[in-house]
């Protein structure tokens, strides 16, 4: 499979789950491990829905553009974004329809990991910058890739709670 862009997978990888650990460890004092970490191009006719639930979902996005183009979403369901809520901001309880304390909690929650991806992307020689983070809500979504970028999806888990980083990339011109 040929890539749109020249960083191993490997490196790839290594870098979606530094930024990830340190943003959960240092803010939330939280374990996360991938679990498994899917590849995939535009080119290929099946790519399976990285987030599928009956539940209400969330997913955080920001993307960064430069001599590197793309876009990370941190996607889990809404018990987890609540429980990430709590643990971030230091609350007891925070109620459902809360929207905005949580997607202001989730949207700086990605603001840190890809911003911690971004920054490992510029001492590659990628310099970019960032979008200012979006939500999505609901209960049945996918994303998908266009022909033009690659797709990274990498599987977390968080002391039994599961969520996605999916990652969209291609390079600048």
């Amino acid at each position: 499979m040929s890539k749109l862009i020249d960083i191993p997978e490997e490196e790839l990888v290594g870098m979606m789950m530094s930024s990830v650990q340190d943003v959960f460890s240092t803010m939330l004092s939280l374990e996360v491990d991938l679990d498994k970490h899917e590849s995939s191009m535009p080119t290929e006719e099946h790519v399976t829905p990285a987030y599928n639930a009956d539940s209400e979902m969330i997913a955080a996005n920001i993307g960064f553009s430069g001599k590197i183009f793309g876009m990370v979403y941190l996607c889990m369901d809404i018990s987890l974004a609540k429980n990430l809520t709590m643990q971030l901001l230091g609350m007891d309880e925070v109620d459902d329809n809360d929207h905005e304390t949580i997607n202001d909690a989730l949207g700086e929650l990605a603001n840190m990991t890809v911003g911690g991806f971004k920054n490992q992307l510029s001492h590659k020689g990628y310099s970019c910058q960032l979008t200012i983070p979006s939500i999505l809500r609901g209960t049945s979504f996918t994303v998908e890739s266009t022909s033009q970028s690659q797709r990274e999806t990498f599987y977390f888990d968080s002391e039994g709670s599961s969520f996605v980083a999916d990652l969209f990339i291609r390079k600048g011109e």
